[in-house]
């Protein structure tokens, strides 16, 4: 929790600075890939963001996504979800005409649900679940189909929750406000 307070802090300056016209959000379809290892499974999440942009080539950028289609491992005996996850950013990006390429860089947190799907003996818990929060990054681009309209495809890398790797690919939408 210190160093998401610590992240905030480094960016709260450049808030003030910011263009009060320069506010975006955004929806994405994410399929995430959950790493055990030797095992690993395909989530879905659905996610938002809002954004603002504080000069014509940096932004900080807020997220949260909730799993809506799990995955299994190991013959389906294990279900496996990424309930949620959570972040801030910082958004460097570099226009070209109509595209956006952009990098992230960040704090964000994600929680991973394993659930056996098959019988297990008394006393022994079928669900465990752990979350974590540290480093995020990612890289995009997004084209501006009209003034206010974009579309977007990135690479999001989430921090690592105890032995778990977590990679995702999200496309998505996003509107200029």
């Amino acid at each position: 929790m210190k160093k998401i307070v610590l992240f905030l802090a480094m960016f709260m300056p450049f808030c003030f600075q910011s263009n009060a016209d320069a506010f975006y959000g955004g929806v994405s379809f994410v399929s995430a890939k959950v790493d055990f290892g030797d095992y690993d499974a395909g989530v879905g999440l659905l996610a938002i963001k809002g954004g603002q942009e504080l000069h014509e080539n940096i932004a900080v950028e807020g997220r949260l996504g909730i799993g809506i289609a799990d995955g299994d491992i190991k013959n389906n005996s294990v279900s496996v979800d990424l309930n949620y996850y959570y972040g801030i950013y910082c958004k460097a990006k570099h226009q070209i005409d109509r595209f956006s390429l952009y990098a992230l860089l960040g704090l964000a947190g994600a929680e991973v649900e394993l659930e056996s799907n098959v019988p297990v003996p008394p006393g022994f818990p079928s669900t465990a679940s752990e979350s974590d929060a540290g480093l995020s990054y990612g890289v995009g681009v997004e084209f501006m189909a009209t003034d206010k309209l974009g579309v977007n495809l990135e690479y999001l890398v989430l921090p690592d929750i105890e032995d778990v790797e977590i990679q995702s690919i999200g496309l998505g939408v996003s509107f200029q406000f």
